[in-house]
């Protein structure tokens, strides 16, 4: 028995080994976190998806649009926004309550349009270029800008990948095989899910397969954040992510869950970088104003 034992817990510690690469991409473990350099200045940068401002609620100084207020309370040097349209009505949020409340970023971004949910990147560096990455899309986008922060220049993308389109309805069903799972029912929500998945993975490998192209022509180091609608280890992750390192994987604990409705708990948001950047304390706030967490990292060029 003890030569059963010592079998198994060799082929366990062997399997663990060749698991580990891929397991750090979804739960990474750091007991000790990596020195900083003191000499060099440090910036903040942040990706949300907002949920459209969670519903376009008004801001005022007495009642602050709650994820507005995240966002001024941050103290980011550069905000990436994701599903971030506003309305038309004076009733609710608009464009121009946002570009008022975010005054302390002299340099702004928006990317907007008909069929697509608005994006923005609000910087406190200058914003020399900026340019959107042609690819198909229902209602989803990519675009990068260069941002020259103390004489040096880097390429940000903010990235809203295809989503998967799950309703509420798709949502309550997955909810009820969570809580009385039976073969039959299973099976049958699998098929379903499986209908609205597979379409939009195919469009999201397309449009990884175009930012990546960006990402391998940049002339500049490179900050690939944002909404990629997709799990670790993934095509669409892999595809991103080739050459570049994840700052959540680099310096965080845990799953690094961004995504948290009905059950669904991903992590689906990233910030990636190229490996002359380094970043440092890297989190996710746990603030319940989105169906989103906002992520962040500090970080050195």
């Amino acid at each position: 028995w003890l030569f059963r034992l010592r079998y198994w817990a060799v082929m366990s510690l062997l399997a663990f080994v060749i698991c580990f690469p891929e397991q750090k991409d979804w739960f990474p473990l750091h007991v000790d976190q990596e020195d900083v350099s003191l000499s060099k200045k440090e910036y903040k940068l942040l990706t949300y998806n907002t949920m459209q401002f969670s519903s376009m609620k008004p801001h005022s100084a007495q009642f602050p649009n709650k994820v507005v207020k995240y966002l001024q309370d941050s103290q980011a040097d550069i905000i990436c926004l994701q599903e971030a349209t506003c309305h038309t009505s004076s009733q609710y949020l608009q464009n121009e309550d946002v570009l008022r409340a975010m005054s302390a970023y002299p340099y702004q971004r928006v990317l907007p349009g008909k069929k697509v949910l608005n994006m923005w990147v609000f910087s406190k560096y200058p914003i020399i270029k900026c340019e959107r990455i042609p690819f198909e899309s229902f209602a989803n986008a990519s675009y990068y800008c260069d941002i020259k922060i103390d004489g040096k220049i880097i390429r940000v993308i903010n990235n809203h990948l295809e989503s998967n389109k799950l309703n509420q309805a798709d949502k309550t069903i997955y909810k009820d095989i969570i809580d009385k799972p039976d073969k039959e029912s299973i099976s049958h929500v699998a098929t379903h899910l499986n209908g609205k998945l597979a379409p939009a993975a195919v469009l999201r490998a397309k449009q990884a397969e175009a930012v990546a192209r960006v990402i391998e022509e940049s002339p500049y180091p490179v900050i690939v954040c944002g909404d990629l609608n997709d799990i670790p280890n993934s095509y669409t992750y892999r595809k991103m992510s080739k050459g570049l390192e994840d700052a959540w994987v680099n310096n965080a604990n845990g799953l690094g869950i961004t995504y948290h409705e009905h059950f669904f708990l991903f992590r689906i948001d990233y910030i990636l970088h190229s490996p002359s950047i380094k970043t440092y304390q890297t989190q996710v706030d746990k603030v319940s104003h989105s169906d989103h967490y906002p992520l962040w990292t500090y970080f050195q060029l």
